[in-house]
């Protein structure tokens, strides 16, 4: 009888121990849960307002006279006790897919996005999924692609991650959010290339680099004019170039105990010919 109570204890404490490890893992669970909720909120709030007060910061701390303003700005804070990785970014610094689809066709696009992955530390292969622009949504340029997933397939977040330093990473040339101009003061030369190709000969897009080099930061009027081209080009370059940027983006990179989680927000502000939009991905 006393070794069938004991048994029977011990089977009981057992199962009690089982319950309360699953309760505590559940707690555990939750807490990081809310801690990467308010993380999330606290980066959006205080990162994506002021996208291009700190690029611009990146800008005057890293000023080089051979290439253009940081597209990207990167930084590491503790959020609600979770360590996070930040990368801001300005999307309109990048080719926009859904532009260079409109301008070229997706053939023509596909191995377009291949060469703006020249020079990178990694490739990605090009699987286009296009898609219907959505209804009721005012753009300039009719938006069939709207996720990295419709450019690239299901990679894993941190082969889309941008490098947040001089080496590029594989999507910090591409995007497929925004108005699809090109904001001239920071896009890469790849990108500018790419996003006018079949508007400018070699010459004019000579004199368009050298100036950019030598005026950092420029403004897109003083760069067509030194480009010296009829005003009929110039109006038609002035549709795909910019100096301002109304799209963002926020890299947030959680690090748990046990695992790390990827969140991507992206802010278009609303203008005469888009609407204001917000896109949201998690991994």
């Amino acid at each position: 009888m006393v070794l069938f109570v004991l048994a029977l204890a011990g089977t009981v404490l057992a199962a009690a121990a089982r319950r309360s490890c699953e309760r505590a893992l559940l707690a555990h669970s939750a807490q990081e849960e809310l801690q990467l909720k308010w993380s999330a909120l606290s980066a959006r709030a205080l990162c994506l307002p002021a996208a291009e007060r700190l690029l611009d910061v990146a800008a005057a701390k890293d000023a080089d006279a051979d290439a253009p303003p940081p597209a990207t700005v990167s930084f590491t804070m503790t959020l609600g006790g979770l360590s996070c990785d930040l990368i801001v970014g300005d999307e309109q610094a990048k080719a926009n897919v859904n532009l260079l689809a409109a301008r070229f066709g997706d053939a023509v696009m596909s191995d377009r996005l291949q060469n703006l992955q020249a020079g990178q530390r990694e490739v990605l292969t090009v699987e286009l999924r296009p898609g219907g622009s959505p209804a009721g949504v005012i753009a300039a340029v009719p938006r069939r692609y709207g996720s990295l997933a419709q450019i690239f397939g299901s990679k894993p977040p941190t082969a889309l991650l941008p490098s947040g330093s001089d080496e590029h990473g594989p999507v910090e040339r591409i995007t497929c959010w925004g108005s699809g101009q090109v904001n001239l003061r920071r896009a890469d030369a790849v990108v500018v290339r790419q996003t006018l190709a079949d508007l400018v000969n070699e010459s004019e897009f000579d004199k368009l680099e050298k100036f950019r080099r030598i005026v950092p930061g420029c403004s897109v009027a003083e760069a067509l004019k030194t480009m010296e081209i009829p005003e009929s080009r110039a109006k038609n370059l002035r549709l795909l170039l910019t100096d301002t940027s109304h799209c963002h983006s926020l890299w947030l990179v959680a690090h748990g105990r046990t695992r790390d989680w990827f969140r991507l927000e992206v802010a278009q502000e609303g203008d005469a010919e888009n609407d204001a939009e917000e896109w949201t991905f998690l991994w």
